[in-house]
């Protein structure tokens, strides 16, 4: 049976880098719906076999419903949209109750980290470790 994926950010640098090679190693591997902003977008992605789901970041309800149904999570569209994130961490909420496996959510973004330019200037207090 396909691991069902779903994928925020299937168009954009980072997540079309990983939806390409979620599709070439290992064909029939993931059943994968992506979010897709627009019908232009949608199409080049069915023809390789993804499931386009027309949508944006702001439709809470269609996050929710794709990531109660899915296996796995990628949200690589926008590590900083709340909104996104309540609505995908709700649908994994419902899978739950519904008695059905967690799900597995990978978060993240990328290049827009390098637009900020503050060269280390404005550190946080806050440190993040995978050790604690």
């Amino acid at each position: 049976m396909a691991i069902k994926l779903f994928i925020t950010g299937a168009t954009g640098y980072i997540g079309g880098s990983i939806l390409t090679l979620l599709l070439n190693s290992a064909p029939g591997k993931y059943d994968i719906t992506a979010l897709v902003r627009d019908d232009s977008r949608a199409q080049p992605l069915s023809s390789l076999g993804v499931t386009p789901l027309v949508g944006s970041l702001d439709d809470a309800a269609l996050l929710e419903k794709a990531s109660a149904q899915a296996d796995v999570i990628l949200n690589i569209a926008d590590a900083d949209h709340v909104g996104a994130a309540k609505a995908i961490l709700s649908g994994m909420e419902q899978r739950a109750a519904a008695g059905q496996p967690a799900p597995i959510l990978i978060h993240t973004s990328g290049t827009g980290v390098l637009l900020d330019n503050a060269g280390g200037a404005h550190p946080s207090p806050t440190v993040v470790s995978d050790k604690n």
